[in-house]
């Protein structure tokens, strides 16, 4: 009888009805049983013995179901930065790095007047280094030299640079010569064309290079609307969601047996933004499933239109 009636006073420590008769009426039950007086018990108090024990075997028996956790959703704080179904928000993230750039008084990057950080104050650092020369920028790590002007002037467009995201691929890169050396800026989907092409503003883009292939380019001079028409480029490699287009690739060539390439056409491209930068590039073979093709003598667009259907 004491080891039925322990049994039970541990199962109402479990139990909602146990929750009430702890308070008024544990330790009076809990002499009895060490008394083995469960008989002397009023009538209400074994009552109260027998609801508990129904009470602790229903709990028991609900214990031993498979418990269906709460489902909590916990929030992702590592969101992949390149996938949104809205093609303009995957472009930029502030959480990546911002620009490292640095202001110079010689053509060559050796001169430092000072590094530029994000949110700078160009009014205090002007009464500074106002009126020093400013010929030459280092943007993360690449010396640019460009039209030459005081530090007062560019300082604005220096810090708007230095706010922005830092490029995260080399899917362009732009060149002053027309062989791909003297290399002056990087793009990719999250570049801000204003803000670069107004610091680089006046230099020559000879050349750029893309999928690894250096192409000769008409020549230009680099500014916000150049930049914007070489990023339109870099975004016809991407689909709406900021994932590289797949399938079949057509490899162009400027020459008649697929030795000079040009660009690689995927389906899906938008050849008008991709001719932005290959404007009249001929196209005279192309490289279809490992077979090169000698074809009727075209230009970029009319050829990637034919490739990207």
């Amino acid at each position: 009888m004491k080891t039925t009636l322990l049994a039970v006073l541990a199962c109402l420590s479990f139990s909602a009805v146990a929750d009430s008769l702890i308070d008024q009426k544990i330790e009076r039950l809990q002499r009895a049983s060490q008394r083995g007086d469960i008989d002397r018990l009023s009538f209400s108090e074994k009552e109260m013995v027998k609801q508990g024990l129904n009470q602790a075997l229903s709990v028991i028996r609900e214990d031993r179901r498979d418990p269906t956790p709460d489902y909590t959703p916990i929030p992702d704080n590592n969101p992949i930065p390149d996938y949104n179904p809205n093609p303009g928000d995957w472009r930029r993230n502030s959480s990546y790095n911002r620009n490292d750039v640095t202001v110079f008084s010689d053509d060559s990057c050796r001169q430092k007047i000072t590094e530029v950080r994000p949110r700078e104050n160009c009014e205090r650092l002007s009464v500074i280094f106002g009126q020093q020369r400013a010929w030459s920028v280092s943007v993360n790590g690449q010396c640019v030299d460009i039209n030459d002007t005081t530090f007062g002037r560019i300082c604005p467009d220096v810090v708007a640079l230095a706010n922005d995201q830092k490029p995260r691929t080399e899917d362009l890169l732009v060149y002053t010569s027309d062989s791909c050396s003297g290399k002056i800026a990087v793009i990719d989907p999250g570049v801000d064309c204003t803000a670069l092409g107004t610091v680089l503003n006046g230099t020559r883009a000879w050349s750029v290079r893309m999928n690894g292939q250096c192409v000769d380019i008409n020549d230009r001079v680099f500014s916000p609307a150049v930049c914007q028409q070489f990023q339109n480029g870099v975004l016809a490699d991407y689909d709406s969601a900021g994932n590289r287009r797949r399938g079949d690739q057509v490899e162009m060539f400027s020459d008649d047996s697929c030795r000079t390439p040009v660009y690689t056409v995927k389906r899906g491209m938008n050849c008008e933004a991709l001719n932005g930068i290959f404007t009249h590039q001929r196209v005279w073979s192309v490289r279809f499933r490992g077979q090169c093709v000698d074809i009727n003598d075209t230009t970029f667009l009319p050829a990637c239109q034919s490739y990207a259907q």
